[in-house]
């Protein structure tokens, strides 16, 4: 007998979910943060938890990604490590 585990990792799907804060939600780190998850297509669902002074609000972003260090880099020197898992 064997055991087989499933694995939904992120190379077939899953969620990638961002963290910003109201103050870094500006124009132009956007603009960036949608060429950046453009440049990596894929399978991968984005998620943005936007934290407000009125509360936090969670958006879906009509962009896949593919998962990887190149795309992890590049998000977190635009938004810090802090906002991406």
């Amino acid at each position: 007998f064997s055991i087989e585990t499933i694995d939904p990792g992120r190379d077939r799907g899953g969620v990638l979910q961002l963290s910003l804060t109201e103050a870094m939600a500006t124009r132009e780190k956007l603009t960036e943060l949608s060429n950046i998850l453009e440049a990596h297509p894929g399978p991968v669902e984005v998620q943005i938890r936007l934290t407000a002074s009125a509360g936090t609000s969670h958006f879906m972003l009509p962009q896949r990604v593919k998962v990887g260090q190149d795309l992890f880099g590049e998000l977190k020197a635009l938004l810090g490590p802090e906002a991406v898992s």
